[in-house]
């Protein structure tokens, strides 16, 4: 300390002896540069803060754009998907064109071929005997007829007992109708001849076939036009309602106008992918199935592109980011600076040097007395002082050993930052990640939410059904069939009311309302004969009394009589 204070009054003493006018001058200039710089800084930390914010929002913008892009791109992948999976199927076609009737098609012809029938062969599937005439309406006749092209014809119980246990076999999924092969008269029932309808669409090969095609779908009366426009001026040329015998009217691009109850209506109809189930020429539908294939695959790699390119963007605004942030801590860093050297600056400049001066001298004299007093007091310990002199020269080369040991800890706390940065890089994709499989968990959420509602009103549908069931019969019907079982049980019954009617020429509605009014009638002709009965019992019981009374009175005659003849006598 003695030396210390000693030095210290050596270095004041000369800067005093120095020091003048222009030397103050010269620290004020200093401290003023020191302002500016510090206001430069300020300004740069304003700019830069304003960049990161732009940033943190142009972030938040890309965020958002790559969920949109996720979305769109697995939007793409199903789609590409789902027409690889059809042009595969339609390339497997093109070596047996009853491929496209389903699995086990093929397989369950070889059986039905093989097998015994009580009445005549199965016939199907029934889009076999069906070609298409016009290919521009190939889409929507597909989408109408769908499931109906699949299904096979039989005559009677047994035989589709029999075919069903051949599909089982074979897992075919075609639908089995059994009818009767009765050539019935159908231009009743057909449009005015200035409609295409859609039997006039198809070539049939077979009038079975063509027959049960009229009973399953009315392909008589669905007409058929190229432009909605057509449709709605047809409708509204006709009062708003559909022409006499025509339940539809669709058109190429799949859409249905107007509707059965009336009405300017029309509807988009979701039209099914292309087969050659009905003869269309395969080479052609695959080739416009590649095409099809083709621009879904290049919205796919546009959708991939921007992906990445998104994903590039937004790795090059955190480089950004983290880069203005480490400029900020910079600038940050030097202004600190600056504001202590404009504090030592000042200090200087205002320091009141001979009373420093003084004060130093007067501190050195009392720090004298006191070194003299304790070098008097304790020798002994100046001893120790060496030794401890000593022992700080070897903590001051195990100091220099402990820094260069900082050193390499401070390498391995660059390693450890970088690692923390790529961590940081990592964090964030996880949470870019954890974004987008949170929008779209909310979307399966409301997808079930929906489902729940739809299975809510399917229940409330099923228990309205028990309770009508129930009206009709009270003893619960064990179920012993499964439900495409009972499905096709039901079209066949539905199929079979339907031929009963137009044979009747009687639908079931009128059958049932003239029921009712004979069953009404039954029941007031047998209330009248009940009030006959007891007017018959009334007359016989009146019937009883006057004979009574006239053989009363006969006998009164009689007995008047005969005294009157007495006394004659």
């Amino acid at each position: 300390r003695i030396s210390s204070l000693t030095a210290e009054i050596a270095t004041e003493r000369a800067r005093m002896e120095s020091k003048d006018q222009a030397g103050k001058e010269k620290l004020r200039l200093a401290i003023t540069a020191l302002e500016d710089n510090i206001k430069e800084e300020e300004a740069r930390i304003a700019d830069l803060q304003a960049e990161q914010k732009t940033f943190e929002e142009r972030s938040s913008v890309l965020r958002e754009t790559k969920v949109g892009c996720h979305r769109e791109a697995d939007k793409c992948r199903d789609l590409v998907t789902q027409t690889r999976a059809g042009l595969e199927e339609m390339m497997r076609s093109t070596s047996n064109r009853l491929n496209a009737f389903g699995r086990g098609v093929v397989e369950a012809l070889d059986m039905i071929d093989r097998a015994q029938w009580r009445n005549s062969k199965p016939i199907g599937p029934i889009g076999r005997f069906v070609k298409l005439r016009n290919p521009k309406f190939s889409r929507i006749i597909e989408t109408t007829l769908d499931k109906t092209l699949d299904a096979f014809l039989v005559e009677s119980h047994a035989d589709r007992v029999t075919l069903d246990a051949i599909f089982r076999r074979c897992a075919c999924q075609s639908r089995i109708v059994i009818c009767k092969p009765e050539l019935f008269d159908y231009s009743k029932g057909e449009p005015d001849s200035r409609f295409t309808t859609m039997l006039n669409m198809l070539d049939i090969q077979n009038e079975v076939v063509k027959r049960q095609l009229i009973n399953l779908n009315r392909i008589e009366q669905i007409i058929l036009i190229e432009q909605r426009i057509e449709g709605d001026k047809m409708v509204a040329a006709n009062n708003g309602q559909l022409p006499r015998n025509v339940t539809a009217c669709l058109t190429a691009d799949g859409y249905s106008v107007g509707s059965k109850t009336g009405g300017l209506s029309s509807q988009s109809t979701n039209l099914i992918r292309e087969t050659s189930r009905l003869g269309e020429n395969i080479a052609s539908a695959i080739e416009r199935e590649k095409q099809v294939l083709a621009a879904r695959q290049r919205a796919l790699e546009h959708a991939q592109h921007s992906l990445r390119e998104t994903e590039k963007e937004l790795e090059e605004l955190r480089r950004k980011h983290e880069r203005s942030a480490i400029a900020v801590r910079q600038c940050k860093e030097r202004i600190n600076k600056a504001n202590s050297e404009i504090q030592q600056t000042r200090e200087r400049l205002y320091s009141d040097e001979p009373a420093k001066i003084a004060a130093l001298e007067t501190e050195l004299e009392q720090f004298t007395e006191q070194m003299e007093s304790l070098q008097t007091q304790f020798r002994d310990h100046v001893a120790q002082q060496k030794l401890k002199e000593e022992e700080l020269e070897q903590v001051q080369a195990d100091l220099v050993l402990i820094d260069r040991k900082m050193d390499v800890i401070r390498d391995r706390a660059e390693s450890k930052r970088e690692a923390a940065e790529e961590k940081a890089s990592q964090r964030q994709t996880h949470a870019d990640h954890i974004i987008y499989w949170n929008a779209k968990r909310t979307t399966l959420e409301t997808k079930r939410s929906h489902l729940e509602q739809a299975r809510a009103e399917a229940s409330a549908k099923v228990e309205e059904t028990i309770s009508d069931a129930r009206k009709v019969c009270e003893e619960r019907v064990e179920v012993e069939h499964t439900l495409a079982k009972l499905d096709r049980m039901i079209s066949e019954y539905q199929a079979r009311i339907e031929e009963i009617e137009r044979s009747r020429s009687m639908s079931l509605a009128e059958v049932a309302e003239k029921a009712q009014l004979h069953i009404t009638a039954y029941k007031k002709a047998k209330e009248e004969l009940s009030s006959i009965a007891q007017l018959v019992d009334a007359l016989k019981t009146s019937h009883r009394l006057r004979m009574s009374k006239w053989m009363q009175f006969r006998e009164s005659m009689t007995i008047r009589t005969k005294m009157h003849f007495s006394t004659h006598l």
